[in-house]
This record gives structure tokens, sequence and C-alpha cells, in this order.
């Protein structure tokens, strides 16, 4: 289990990476661009709680992520694992 609380990923990740959590995704939001295979990480600027589940996965002992890009490699690591 991740050592740190969500709301405590949840702040990291918006205070100190700059991503914004959106918690109920809609249709006309723009985080579904997220969803986009072909989107690179520097360009993702939203995440969801499916992000948090797949990022806990792959992370259960591992330190806050210091950039974005490996808060998604963590959270594509944590999709692959549920395959």
């Amino acid at each position: 289990m991740n050592k740190y609380t969500p709301e405590h990923l949840i702040r990291h990740l918006e205070q100190k990476l700059g991503l914004l959590y959106e918690e109920e995704p809609g249709p006309n939001n723009l985080c579904f661009a997220n969803e986009n295979a072909d989107l690179r990480n520097e360009f993702k600027r939203i995440f969801t709680p499916e992000d948090l589940r797949y990022y806990s996965l792959a992370s259960p002992s591992v330190p806050l992520p210091l950039s974005t890009d490996e808060f998604w490699e963590r959270v594509a690591t944590g999709k692959r694992l549920t395959l």
C-alpha cells in the first residue's frame, strides 16, 4: 500500500507538478484527451481517480513523483498490471 494518503498525493500532484485533479470527468471535458494513447506526457494536465488507482498499483512504496513524466510512467505501468 502506498504510504501517502490519496489527499496527500492529489495535493502534491496539483501543487508541485502543476496537474489538475478532475474527480468526475464529464463528456465535454478536455481530460478525455488524456485517454489518447498518442498524447505525450508533457501535454497531459488533468488526472482522475482512475489515474490515481493505476499510480498506486505501480507505486506501492515509492516516494512521490518528482516530475509529471514519472507520474504518467507509473500510471502506464499500473494500467499494464491490470491487463
